[in-house]
């Protein structure tokens, strides 16, 4: 197991997935932005800063 960690360390890997984490919450947040306030729309908010920012 630590052999794949240094590789995907190594080879950019999670480099590529955090950009890969903003793109796709820049997207959300846009999409968000376009709906009316609402619970569920800050519930939706509030879910993508959790699963994006959470650390484990």
């Amino acid at each position: 197991m630590k052999e794949v960690i240094a590789f995907v360390q190594a080879s950019g890997g999670l480099d590529y997935a955090k950009a890969a984490m903003e793109r796709y919450s820049a997207a959300a947040f846009a999409i968000l932005d376009q709906m009316p306030d609402s619970a569920a729309k800050t519930a939706m908010r509030e879910l993508v800063v959790y699963v994006t920012q959470r650390r484990k």
